[in-house]
């Protein structure tokens, strides 16, 4: 129940800060809390831009690229967490990885 209580609770946050950077910033703020939303969590920006894009506020085109933008922030955010906890050797793997995910991310960004 406390798990779930909290996850109603980031999600809740996500979603009136999500909404509150699209009034006050358009786009550029939707995409910008992605970076910072998705450091621990993807699941509350993915819903929250999901049901902006269900209500209009948001494109299809802005929307995956702020679940993108999220997914990569927790990469990068876990892959220093592989390197405090893991050790060099076992964070220079993740790193190896993470990497590949960056530059395959670049491409889908430009098409």
């Amino acid at each position: 129940m406390r798990v779930a209580l909290v996850f109603g609770c980031r999600y809740a946050f996500v979603r009136v800060a999500n909404a509150a950077a699209k009034d006050l910033l358009g786009d550029s703020g939707v995409l910008g809390l992605s970076i910072a939303g998705g450091l621990t969590d993807v699941d509350a920006i993915t819903l929250s831009t999901t049901q902006m894009v269900n209500a209009g506020r948001v494109s299809a085109n802005i929307a995956w690229q702020s679940i993108l933008i999220a997914s990569l922030s927790n990469l990068i955010f876990k892959t220093g967490i592989a390197f405090v906890l893991g050790g060099r050797h076992f964070g220079t793997q993740i790193a190896a990885a993470t990497l590949s995910a960056l530059a395959l991310a670049a491409l889908a960004w430009k098409y």
